[in-house]
């Protein structure tokens, strides 16, 4: 999947550097199990350091190796767009 591709197709059109990713998540997001802020850190996967970025209800995305930080963020956005939490076609 390309994400950029997938993030056009689900509305995005911000630019898709890491900071304009980053700022259009939500800070936080209300669901059922209450409201849940965005985190975001760095977690030892396999003795490799890698990031994790998400909310505290396990709505998170690791990143995968060698994927850059943004592409990370983005597939978080996609996620969000899929589990009806975002909408950009409004």
């Amino acid at each position: 999947m390309n994400i950029k591709n997938k993030l056009r197709e689900i509305g995005y059109i911000g630019k898709t550097d890491l900071e304009t990713i980053l700022d259009a998540l939500p800070k936080k997001i209300k669901t059922k199990q209450g409201v849940f802020l965005l985190q975001i850190s760095i977690m030892p996967f396999n003795k490799e350091n890698r990031w994790l970025i998400g909310y505290s209800n396990e709505t998170d995305t690791k990143q995968k190796e060698n994927e850059s930080l943004t592409d990370t963020a983005s597939r978080l956005l996609i996620k969000l767009f899929e589990a009806g939490i975002i909408n950009f076609n409004k």
